[in-house]
């Protein structure tokens, strides 16, 4: 109390800020706690697959192992595979279904946005002509629409792989897609493994910013979660996104989840 009974406080904004602080130092300890957990990965992916086919009794199957955050990755086929290609409107259809699902099985859900492609290497493996007056560049515009628009409606964190393989092009040795430039190949659908570590990165900052602390991990898609030219393709390891995604997460406790 001061000399006439008032009280010395601190200056205005002070508990404010130490609140703030506070919250602060909370935060980056559950983050450190995060860190520190040893996060399961499951996939469940089937390359070739189109989206259109995924169905209630595919979707319990996978969510099964209980995954706190689901990580679903589909359409690719569905716009660019000439012998699976896929209306929009079942497209959305699926959509509605698979989130019904997964959120119904106490799951979070992330969306991902299909990446682009290269044309000139797609088309010597699909007749152009296949797809009349919506090339695939296009057809997967429509998709990530349909994706943002669902991502937006039901508050989903949406990660947007579109983006990051846009940066660096659809041409040429820079490319994250497999490209005769870059791995010999002329692919110009999966990514390679400089490809396959952007998009574990981008998921994970993704998961980071939602705020999400999950133990359980699924991803759930085709080739792309499958991780078609990588050489551990099929694993929950290595430079598949999935084995990449669990080394990003524990980053911040200093763990190399690639020995």
């Amino acid at each position: 109390m001061g000399r006439h009974g008032a009280s010395i406080g601190l200056p205005a904004g002070c508990f404010t800020a130490m609140k703030k602080t506070l919250l602060f130092s909370m935060a980056a300890a559950l983050a450190g706690a995060f860190a520190a957990e040893d996060v399961q990965v499951f996939v469940r992916s089937v390359p070739g697959k189109p989206f259109v086919s995924v169905n209630e009794k595919w979707l319990r199957n996978a969510l099964e192992v209980k995954p706190d955050v689901t990580v679903m990755l589909f359409g690719t086929n569905d716009a660019c595979n000439s012998k699976v290609l896929s209306s929009q409107e079942a497209f959305l259809k699926t959509l509605d279904l698979a989130v019904k699902e997964i959120l119904g099985a106490q799951s979070r859900l992330i969306l991902v946005t299909l990446p682009p492609c290269n044309e000139a290497c797609l088309f010597r493996r699909h007749g152009k002509e296949v797809f009349g007056e919506k090339l695939p560049n296009e057809r997967i515009l429509k998709f990530n629409a349909i994706l943002k628009q669902a991502a937006e409606a039901k508050k989903l964190p949406l990660a947007d792989l579109h983006a990051v393989v846009m940066k660096r092009g659809c041409e040429g040795k820079r490319s994250l897609l497999r490209l005769p430039e870059n791995s010999g190949v002329a692919d110009g659908i999966h990514l390679t493994e400089e490809g396959y570590a952007a998009l574990a990165e981008c998921v994970a900052d993704t998961i980071r910013q939602a705020g999400y602390l999950p133990k359980k991990i699924l991803c759930i898609g085709d080739s792309l979660t499958y991780g078609v030219g990588s050489p551990d393709a099929g694993k929950i390891s290595g430079t598949t996104y999935p084995g990449q995604l669990k080394k990003y997460l524990t980053a911040a406790n200093g763990k190399d989840e690639t020995k």
